[in-house]
């Protein structure tokens, strides 16, 4: 099931972690996990870890979360193989969104010599089971090389979307395999991170945001030692932040 030498030590990782830090961090995950024991929520994720090829995915698959088939285009998938975790807000704009992915597919191919491909929640999530795949997250995220970022003008706000960057790197994700794509100029995860506030952040279901709050609560006692870490995230580190702007004018690309 473990099938590359980074789901080794993020799964053994998530099993010895010590400090109160990462002890406050671990229970968060295994909320995030249905406080399940890690072999079997491990066991549960490789039977329905799914991917779909990037020349899959279309414009109107990123427009909003209405199903539109895209589960039936994606295919079963080894823990480890799958090339990048789509992390993105419904809130921002679809067609951006699908540039994006685009233009980083192709430099991917360049690069590689071989099309991409991605855990895309839409995708990968069957529609009719939403809520006992999400509990497999933090270890869909295991199972990617690297965790591609879309991020708009509401990303940082999108309480999942900080949860999926928050346990990549928990589970033991590398900070340089997080690729970060701008969907324009004025966009920046750092800065979005830097201002985060569990107040004020939004889902999409009322019903998700509960549940994740009362998980931050139950893990960090209160919310503020959970801003605080999300907010360190990037503190001194806004790297590859300019790499591409996507929707900004020639003239503002950086």
């Amino acid at each position: 099931m473990l099938s590359t030498p980074r789901c080794r030590r993020g799964f053994h990782g998530c099993l010895l972690r010590g400090g109160t830090g990462n002890r406050r961090a671990g229970a968060l995950i295994a909320a995030l996990l249905g406080n399940r024991s890690l072999r079997r929520a491990l066991r549960k994720a490789a039977e329905r870890f799914r991917c779909v090829a990037v020349d899959e995915v279309t414009e109107e698959d990123l427009l909003s979360p209405r199903d539109t088939g895209l589960h039936a285009r994606s295919v079963r998938a080894s823990l480890g193989q799958v090339d990048a975790f789509v992390s993105h807000s419904w809130g921002d704009d679809g067609t951006c969104k699908m540039a994006a992915l685009r233009d980083w597919a192709s430099e991917f191919e360049a690069a590689h010599g071989r099309r991409p491909t991605v855990w895309l929640g839409k995708g990968s999530i069957d529609q009719t089971s939403v809520a006992a795949d999400l509990a497999g997250l933090p270890l869909y995220l295991l199972g990617c090389r690297s965790l591609l970022v879309l991020v708009g003008n509401t990303y940082g706000s999108r309480l999942w979307c900080v949860m999926e960057v928050f346990a990549w790197l928990q589970m033991g994700g590398r900070r340089e395999d997080i690729q970060i794509v701008r969907l324009g100029s004025r966009c920046s995860l750092a800065d979005d991170l830097s201002r985060f506030s569990l107040e004020s952040s939004r889902c999409g279901l009322a019903a998700d945001r509960e549940r994740l709050l009362g998980a931050i609560e139950a893990a960090f006692g209160d919310f503020q030692p959970f801003n605080r870490c999300i907010r360190d995230i990037f503190a001194a580190d806004d790297r590859g932040e300019a790499r591409v702007c996507i929707g900004a004018s020639e003239g503002e690309k950086t």
